[in-house]
């Protein structure tokens, strides 16, 4: 699925509170797709994992967006880029993702597809389109990572065989104390329909330093 990237650089760009920066789209590339920044509107914001931005006047025949960072934080490259609030018309798939799916995913007999930034179950029937009779062999997985994909969550997980709740994107689309809300709602319908649940970002990350969970994080997973 396709998503929002920051572009290649050769350095890490440190970025204080209150900087203005200037965003645009780089030359369109054969497996990519420009998207329209025009989309973005004054005192919107937009965040780049820690990195927050409020839109400031946009200058829509150069395709610019002035922004101001709101704190203080590392851009680095490829990273994602979230919009809260934006409906984001890129496709489903990109030719480069139907090249993969076909020619190497059906080649090497692959069991399962997780789809990334799935917005509506208009996608997974695309999908199933695409692999035609293999669909009964593949399992289609859903993961949902913005706010489109929350208010159509019914449709989604109507046509998926299972689901992924990304909390890492997702929570940077909706507001972090409707995160859990909207975690054990998703959780409770996929339970209820018998079809797998993932929860992913995040679980027991205290272990990355520690050999044993912080209190917080085993009571967390023990609800999650």
């Amino acid at each position: 699925m396709e998503k929002l990237l920051v572009g290649q650089a050769t350095n890490e760009e440190a970025l204080r509170s209150k900087t203005k920066i200037v965003c645009t789209l780089g030359p369109a590339k054969p497996r990519s797709r420009d998207y329209n920044l025009n989309r973005l509107q004054p005192k919107r914001r937009f965040k780049h994992g820690t990195i927050s931005l409020t839109v400031l006047p946009c200058d829509k025949y150069l395709g610019l967006v002035r922004c101001r960072c709101e704190n203080f934080a590392i851009l680095g490259e490829r990273k994602n880029v979230n919009l809260p609030g934006i409906v984001v018309d890129l496709p489903t798939l990109t030719e480069k993702d139907k090249e993969d799916i076909m020619q190497w995913g059906i080649r090497n007999k692959i069991d399962i597809v997780a789809l990334s930034f799935v917005r509506k179950g208009s996608d997974l029937i695309q999908v199933r389109s695409l692999l035609g009779e293999h669909s009964k062999n593949i399992m289609l997985m859903s993961k949902v990572e913005n706010q489109e994909g929350v208010v159509n969550f019914d449709s989604i997980l109507a046509n998926s065989d299972a689901f992924m709740v990304a909390r890492g994107d997702l929570g940077m689309e909706i507001p972090v104390e409707k995160m859990f809300l909207a975690q054990k709602t998703m959780i409770k319908k996929a339970n209820a329909l018998g079809k797998p649940v993932v929860t992913a970002t995040q679980m027991l990350e205290s272990m990355i330093k520690s050999p044993r969970p912080t209190r917080a994080d085993r009571r967390f997973k023990r609800r999650s």
